[in-house]
């Protein structure tokens, strides 16, 4: 029998299509990944930023991979069980969102940019 409760409709890996359409701004899916680069001025700004997605993470029990680099960190969110995004990344990347638009107090916007190239 196919479970069909919203946990675990939350769990199931989304195509491609709802992937771009239900994407949190900023966001790029690649190969199976949900992925969004954050720009910082200095170093101790993005481990900050981090640090508070680690904290995001623990609570919805669900941990991106973060890629610190000098000036930016790069989020990928992938559900290993499911070998691609499923709801779950989505709900991550939208609160990572929020979390960027905190500390910058700047709001997220949909805006046609180039995809980052890493």
């Amino acid at each position: 029998m196919t479970d069909h409760s919203p946990a675990a409709l939350s769990r199931q890996r989304l195509s491609d299509g709802d992937v771009y359409d239900l994407k949190p701004a900023g966001w790029w899916g690649d190969q199976g990944k949900l992925f969004r680069v954050f720009e910082f001025a200095q170093y101790t700004d993005g481990v900050a930023f981090a640090l508070k997605v680690a904290q995001l993470a623990e609570e919805q029990d669900h941990h991106p991979d973060l890629h610190i680099f000098y000036d930016r960190v790069k989020v990928n969110y992938f559900t290993h069980d499911r070998g691609g995004v499923t709801l779950y990344d989505i709900r991550g990347a939208q609160g990572v969102n929020d979390i960027h638009s905190q500390m910058t107090g700047m709001p997220e916007v949909n805006e046609a940019v180039s995809e980052p190239t890493s």
